[in-house]
């Protein structure tokens, strides 16, 4: 199975323990990211956030070729405590994860089949930066 691992913020230049094969590619989906989450040492990081303006992502194979291997590889690099906030798609229209935007798996999954991947995993973390900074996220 090929895999792709969705990538943006600091997965990138610090992939950590997430297994690869070869390089970031620069042609992902766009996809709506805004800095819109505090994370847990007081950093503004990127996630898929409902309001913002559609960005270049970038990908990558993953190493792994079962999807629940490659899930739980980005799990542990996002260093969340459940595979939940690990969005997947694979080419079965029911077969998904995605909880921060409903309906963006068409989107994933519709890039995927143009680029001939079986399955695409991302970190789905809701954005959190209301509740952390008690004032709202303006644009």
């Amino acid at each position: 199975m090929k895999i792709a691992v969705l990538a943006w913020g600091s997965l990138i230049p610090k992939p950590k323990c997430l297994k690869i094969s070869g390089n970031w590619h620069f042609d992902g989906p766009k996809l709506p990211i805004e800095y819109a989450r505090i994370s847990c040492d007081g950093r503004l990081t990127l996630v898929i956030y409902e309001n913002a303006d559609d960005l270049q992502t970038l990908w990558a194979y993953s190493y792994f070729e079962d999807l629940d291997s490659a899930v739980e590889n980005l799990r542990c690099r996002e260093n969340t405590p459940s595979i939940n906030r690990i969005g997947y798609v694979t080419e079965n229209p029911i077969d998904f994860r995605s909880n921060v935007i409903p309906g963006i798996d068409k989107q994933i999954r519709t890039w995927a089949k143009d680029k001939n991947i079986d399955a695409v995993i991302w970190t789905d973390l809701p954005s959190n930066f209301e509740q952390e900074r008690k004032i709202p996220l303006t644009e």
